[in-house]
């Protein structure tokens, strides 16, 4: 079984679970093995699965191959759903002028801007997103009392989706909005910094 896990190649995988329960617990009935931007056909679906052709291969992708041998015990209801803990694309940080698996939520944003719109770097403004990075990265206490980033970015998007739709969604996810000034894309974030104070100094 072949599971497409994101139309790019991704940082890692986690945990996988079939159905509630985590992969391991089935022993040697499952198995499992990650794909990610492949430039050769999987031998063992060449070998095991007589419908896949030498050209499948998956350039790109990240996708699972999944291997169940029937068990009437452990799988009693027929192939059972599978889940993936995955961490996504890397991603282009400038800020460190590094690349690395981030969630945060202007980062997430930009690399969508550069990746899937495809637009030149002398199209965006760098500095606006450097100041979004900082405020998603900015340390914020839940009512739980733990400390966490302001604003993170996780999830999923399908290819159908209209490209507006998907970067109106990720922005409302960070409380923030994009800007086109003097022809480049940039992004406004809402961030809480307290009420605002007045210093009165003697002169």
């Amino acid at each position: 079984m072949a599971i497409t896990l994101a139309g790019h190649k991704i940082s890692r995988i986690g945990q996988v679970w079939l159905n509630d329960d985590t992969i391991g617990s089935f022993g040697d009935k499952a198995d499992y093995e990650l794909h990610n931007d492949r430039k050769r056909v999987d031998p063992y679906l060449v070998k095991n699965a007589p419908s896949w052709k030498n050209d499948m291969i998956g350039r790109g992708l990240a996708w699972l191959r999944l291997t169940l041998t029937y068990d009437a015990e452990k799988f009693p209801y027929g192939v059972p759903n599978v889940k993936v803990e995955v961490w996504g694309k890397e991603i282009f940080d400038p800020r460190s002028n590094r690349t690395n698996w981030s969630n945060n939520g202007a980062l997430v944003i930009l690399d969508f801007y550069r990746s899937y719109l495809k637009v030149p770097d002398s199209d965006i403004d760098f500095n606006v997103f450097k100041v979004a990075a900082d405020l998603c990265d900015e340390s914020v206490t839940t009512p739980e009392g733990k400390s966490k980033p302001r604003y993170t970015l996780n999830g999923a998007y399908e290819l159908s989706e209209s490209p507006a739709s998907i970067l109106e969604h990720m922005h409302r996810c960070i409380g923030a909005e994009p800007t086109y000034i003097a022809g480049q894309h940039g992004i406004l974030m809402w961030a809480y910094h307290g009420p605002a104070t007045l210093k009165i100094e003697p002169h």
